[in-house]
């Protein structure tokens, strides 16, 4: 049962320790290539196990599944910077960023993130430069790039007042101004929706009103339509969201 010198396909199976076998097999022929582990590791392009230091970086489509990480910028009030890490190797349309503003910004601030270049940060709601403090710092703001500046979506700004009252009652087919609900950081441009804890009109359904952002408050305005009989009023309760 002796196996043929050279090569030759008499040998099928080889059982037991290769503690007797030298030389190194090629990769093309199912072998490492190598003589040592690192080696092999190498020549296959494979990691160790383990802790190690083969591994330096990771690309491809890896995402957390339940958590962002926010960065804290850095800076000035009108020339913010931030730094990822790793950091970003350059800016691409679409890239979006979350941010936590290290103090209240003033007018036409900029954003550098990675030191890639200061870029103006606008508003994703309105599409305007943002005004003097519209990025919070105590909530975290996503920003997308769309090429040009980053977009930042700005979270609502919440104001309310206890009974807030207005001049009435309300003649038929007309309006009021009540009193102003005082909000700070808020301008003429920004969109504004106020509620009352409940109906401020006596009698249900006669009374609308319209919230409307002036600088530094938020004035409401009650109109009657009750036909030719006046409305009568009730102080309420109001909430109010901004947004920018």
């Amino acid at each position: 049962s002796a196996a043929a010198s050279g090569a030759n396909t008499d040998i099928t199976s080889i059982t037991g320790t290769a503690a007797n076998v030298t030389g190194t097999v090629a990769l093309a022929n199912g072998g490492t290539g190598a003589t040592t582990a690192a080696a092999a590791r190498s020549a296959l392009s494979a990691a160790a196990s383990g802790a190690n230091t083969d591994i330096t970086s990771i690309t491809g489509t890896a995402k957390q599944v339940s958590s962002v990480f926010s960065a804290t910028t850095a800076g000035t009030t009108s020339v913010y910077t931030l730094t990822n890490s790793p950091a970003l190797s350059a800016l691409t349309t679409g890239q979006v960023i979350y941010a936590v503003f290290n103090a209240t910004n003033a007018a036409t601030p900029t954003l550098n993130v990675d030191a890639l270049g200061a870029k103006s940060i606008y508003s994703a709601l309105t599409g305007a430069a943002v005004a003097a403090g519209d990025l919070p710092t105590s909530a975290a703001v996503k920003l997308y790039y769309n090429g040009t500046q980053w977009m930042a979506e700005i979270p609502p700004k919440y104001f309310s007042v206890a009974t807030l009252t207005c001049t009435g009652p309300i003649a038929a087919n007309s309006f009021v101004v009540c009193s102003n609900i005082l909000a700070t950081n808020v301008n003429a441009a920004d969109l504004v929706n106020c509620s009352p804890s409940a109906d401020p009109g006596s009698t249900a359904g006669t009374v609308t009103w319209i919230a409307v952002a002036i600088a530094g408050n938020i004035s409401v305005r009650m109109g009657c339509h009750n036909g030719a009989s006046n409305c009568a009023l009730t102080a309420r309760n109001w909430k109010c969201a901004v947004n920018k």
